[in-house]
């Protein structure tokens, strides 16, 4: 890690673990076009939603293996994966290691130019039946995760830092005794708990488990 961006917990700091650096982010938690609730599919003939299979707008595509499931309204605007730019990001051994996803996303941020503005994204994903902390880049306006390069995903955005100043930024949020300086969440309480917007991610991600469970259980089919 850059030695300047490191936490020195034997400083004083003004900067508390209930304080969101640079722009707070702040999740919408229904949908401004239908209403729905994040976590929640939208409601038939919404703007807003996308096509699960193409990434298009859904009231537009005529895609008959669309699902609702993974289109749902997750808190802010959808953005779809690139795959493409994930997987070449992905050849760099320091930014695809499994399992260290908060890791690679801040290593690419900081050596690899064309992501040194990108905003760094701190949520939860649902992978399906996989709830998991995770971490990714949002640039150009589509979604980079060279930890999941080709996994099929819904990724509810909780904490949110742009490039490398944002990270510096994050890095001087007081974090807990004992606790690595990754992942940001853990600055904000246990599992992020007292950031509203990390708070409202997760409970938007345990709704979308809980309808994905449901269908399970009921014998419906599930990808």
């Amino acid at each position: 890690m850059n030695e300047n961006m490191k936490t020195n917990d034997n400083k004083a700091t003004d900067t508390t673990m209930t304080e969101e650096p640079q722009r707070p982010y702040r999740v919408q938690l229904n949908c401004p076009d239908c209403g729905t609730l994040a976590g929640h599919p939208h409601e038939v003939d919404c703007d807003i939603e996308r096509c699960s299979a193409c990434g298009s707008q859904r009231i537009m595509c005529e895609c008959s293996d669309h699902d609702q499931l993974w289109s749902v309204w997750t808190g802010s605007f959808p953005m779809q994966k690139d795959g493409s730019r994930s997987l070449c990001l992905a050849t760099g051994k320091q930014f695809a290691t499994k399992s260290r996803c908060f890791r690679n996303c801040f290593n690419a941020i900081l050596h690899v130019p064309e992501y040194a503005h990108a905003t760094y994204v701190e949520g939860l994903t649902f992978f399906g039946p996989i709830l998991a902390e995770h971490a990714w880049l949002e640039v150009d306006g589509v979604i980079v995760d060279s930890t999941c390069p080709t996994d099929r995903c819904v990724y509810f955005a909780g904490l949110r830092f742009d490039g490398v100043l944002g990270l510096a930024e994050a890095m001087r949020i007081k974090k807990p005794v004992g606790t690595s300086d990754l992942p940001i969440l853990y600055r904000f309480g246990f599992g992020g708990h007292n950031s509203e917007s990390f708070r409202a991610a997760r409970e938007g991600a345990m709704r979308l488990e809980s309808l994905y469970m449901a269908r399970r259980n009921a014998g419906a089919n599930v990808i």
